[in-house]
Protein backbone atom coordinates (compact mmCIF):
# COMPACT_ATOMS: atom_id res chain seq x y z
CA UNK A 1 0.00 0.00 0.00
CA UNK A 2 1.47 3.19 -0.87
CA UNK A 3 1.46 6.20 0.92
CA UNK A 4 -0.50 9.36 0.29
CA UNK A 5 0.99 12.64 0.05
CA UNK A 6 -1.29 15.60 1.80
CA UNK A 7 -1.47 18.25 -0.98
CA UNK A 8 -3.52 21.80 -0.69
CA UNK A 9 -4.77 23.31 -3.51
CA UNK A 10 -5.59 27.41 -3.15
CA UNK A 11 -7.91 29.53 -5.10
CA UNK A 12 -7.95 32.91 -4.83
CA UNK A 13 -9.70 35.35 -7.31
CA UNK A 14 -9.48 39.22 -6.36
CA UNK A 15 -9.58 41.74 -9.18
CA UNK A 16 -7.46 44.19 -7.22
CA UNK A 17 -3.97 44.18 -8.46
CA UNK A 18 -2.18 44.92 -5.02
CA UNK A 19 -3.55 42.28 -3.37
CA UNK A 20 -3.25 40.10 -6.32
CA UNK A 21 1.01 40.48 -5.57
CA UNK A 22 0.55 40.13 -1.80
CA UNK A 23 -1.40 37.12 -2.36
CA UNK A 24 1.25 35.45 -5.08
CA UNK A 25 4.33 36.37 -2.49
CA UNK A 26 3.04 34.52 0.87
CA UNK A 27 2.04 31.49 -1.33
CA UNK A 28 4.94 30.92 -3.85
CA UNK A 29 7.19 29.93 -1.58
CA UNK A 30 5.29 26.76 -1.04
CA UNK A 31 3.70 26.38 -4.68
CA UNK A 32 4.98 23.20 -6.72
CA UNK A 33 2.54 23.97 -9.37
CA UNK A 34 0.10 26.63 -10.57
CA UNK A 35 -2.02 26.50 -13.29
CA UNK A 36 -4.47 29.89 -13.81
CA UNK A 37 -5.95 30.69 -10.29
CA UNK A 38 -4.92 27.56 -8.55
CA UNK A 39 -1.71 26.68 -7.40
CA UNK A 40 -0.85 23.35 -5.50
CA UNK A 41 1.24 23.21 -2.51
CA UNK A 42 3.03 21.37 0.25
CA UNK A 43 1.29 22.57 3.30
CA UNK A 44 2.15 21.50 6.46
CA UNK A 45 -1.17 21.82 9.32
CA UNK A 46 0.86 24.85 10.83
CA UNK A 47 2.24 26.58 7.46
CA UNK A 48 -1.57 26.24 6.37
CA UNK A 49 -3.20 28.03 9.82
CA UNK A 50 -0.40 30.47 9.09
CA UNK A 51 -0.98 31.72 5.30
CA UNK A 52 -4.60 31.39 6.11
CA UNK A 53 -4.43 33.96 9.18
CA UNK A 54 -1.89 36.04 6.52
CA UNK A 55 -4.84 36.09 3.57
CA UNK A 56 -7.42 36.83 5.73
CA UNK A 57 -6.02 40.21 6.65
CA UNK A 58 -5.33 41.46 3.24
CA UNK A 59 -8.81 40.11 1.38
CA UNK A 60 -12.32 41.84 1.32
CA UNK A 61 -15.79 40.87 1.16
CA UNK A 62 -15.10 40.60 -2.80
CA UNK A 63 -12.35 37.93 -2.93
CA UNK A 64 -12.51 34.76 -3.03
CA UNK A 65 -10.32 32.47 -1.04
CA UNK A 66 -10.60 28.35 -1.59
CA UNK A 67 -8.45 26.03 0.41
CA UNK A 68 -8.54 22.52 -0.26
CA UNK A 69 -6.53 19.55 1.52
CA UNK A 70 -6.58 16.50 -0.29
CA UNK A 71 -4.12 13.21 -0.20
CA UNK A 72 -3.11 11.24 -3.28
CA UNK A 73 -0.48 8.46 -3.45
CA UNK A 74 2.92 9.65 -4.60
CA UNK A 75 2.52 7.71 -7.78
CA UNK A 76 -0.87 9.25 -8.76
CA UNK A 77 0.74 12.80 -8.62
CA UNK A 78 3.71 12.15 -10.25
CA UNK A 79 1.55 11.21 -13.17
CA UNK A 80 -0.45 14.24 -13.26
CA UNK A 81 2.75 15.99 -13.34
CA UNK A 82 1.90 17.67 -10.17
CA UNK A 83 4.23 16.43 -7.39
CA UNK A 84 7.98 16.61 -6.18
CA UNK A 85 9.40 17.19 -3.35
CA UNK A 86 8.57 19.36 -0.97
CA UNK A 87 10.51 23.03 -1.75
CA UNK A 88 12.03 24.72 1.03
CA UNK A 89 9.74 26.50 3.21
CA UNK A 90 10.23 30.16 3.85
CA UNK A 91 9.06 32.27 6.88
CA UNK A 92 5.34 33.71 6.21
CA UNK A 93 5.97 37.09 7.83
CA UNK A 94 2.58 38.63 9.38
Amino acid sequence: MSRATQLTFISWDTSDNERRIAFDRLVEPFCIHYQGSVRLCHLSAEDRRLLTLALSRIATREDRLIITVVRKAPEEAAIQGLAGPPQPHQAILI
